[in-house]
Parts: structure tokens; C-alpha cells; sequence
């Protein structure tokens, strides 16, 4: 019974960062469209390649995709 409240504390904690995530995620997406928008704007005046702000994360975010990418590909295959 101890190891299923573990187990079912992990899930919340889980659940819980993963409605956050998915927040900011949106949030990030709503920001580069505001910033392409204003490229478009001023008609490539500013590079196009300038770094945005989310640029330095880009190597936390692609880890993370993956590993989320992993957990459901091993949780299909278990439930197959």
C-alpha cells in the first residue's frame, strides 16, 4: 500500500509539472509570435538570426522533449 501512495505521489508531481510545462511552452510559442510578427514589421531590419531570449534553453528543451518522447514510447510498449 506504501509503494501505491509512492507511486501515486510521483504521478501528481509529475501531472503537476507537466500543466506548468505546458504553460510555458504556450507561453514561449505566443512570445516568438509576437517577435516574428515584428520582424515582419520592420521588414527584416534586425537580423533574422538575432538569438531570442529562449535561444540559450534550446539544448534544456530538446532534453526535455526527448525524455517525454521516451516515457510515452516505453509506456506504449508495456501497455502493448
Amino acid at each position: 500500500m506504501k509503494e501505491l501512495e509512492k507511486e501515486k505521489d510521483f504521478l501528481l508531481q509529475g501531472l503537476e509539472l507537466v500543466e506548468e510545462a505546458r504553460g510555458w511552452y504556450h507561453q514561449q510559442l505566443h512570445r516568438l509570435q509576437g517577435h516574428q510578427k515584428q520582424l515582419a514589421r520592420s521588414k527584416g531590419r534586425q537580423e533574422e538570426g538575432s538569438r531570442t531570449q529562449l535561444s540559450h534553453l534550446f539544448p534544456q528543451v530538446q532534453e526535455l522533449n526527448q525524455c517525454l518522447w521516451q516515457l510515452l514510447s516505453l509506456s506504449a510498449k508495456v501497455r502493448s
